[in-house]
């Protein structure tokens, strides 16, 4: 019923094959459980200024040192309050300027924290629980590891 010229033996190429395909799945699962996968993307430290020309005085204290601010249309997280300054510029309206720290990543040249361009003179729209508003950022500086 069977012939045994259709079992073919065990060579030396089944033999290179066979190590062949062990050390790619080795390999891989080595990738992936060791080096954080295959979309590991490196995030650079960063601090950035946003400077808000005109906001109603009565809101600038709505925003302090350790609150996270959130992108409007997105809600992904823009970074922690590093610190907040005011100063009024007529009876009903103050300049603020916010530094917040973030982890960014680096796309063709730019930097964005978690999808959002940060780029010198690009206008950024965020909010927290008690404030809503837009800003200018206006400076980007990359800090060294563990300034962050």
């Amino acid at each position: 019923m069977f012939n045994n010229s259709s079992f073919r033996k065990f060579n030396i190429i089944d033999c290179i094959a066979a190590v062949i395909i062990v050390a790619a799945v080795a390999a891989t699962l080595y990738y992936f459980t060791q080096k954080d996968g295959l979309f590991k993307k490196y995030k650079y430290p960063i601090e950035y200024e946003i400077t808000v020309e005109s906001i109603d005085t009565e809101f600038t204290n709505n925003l302090t040192a350790g609150d996270i601010l959130y992108h409007q249309a997105t809600a992904f997280e823009l970074g922690t309050v590093k610190s907040v300054s005011s100063l009024q510029t007529d009876s009903r309206y103050s300049k603020m300027k916010i530094i917040l720290s973030a982890e960014a990543e680096k796309h063709d040249g730019q930097l964005s924290v978690n999808g959002v361009i940060v780029s010198e003179g690009k206008y950024i729209d965020f909010r927290t629980a008690d404030l809503v508003c837009s800003g200018k950022c206006t400076s980007v500086n990359i800090l060294p590891e563990g300034d962050n």
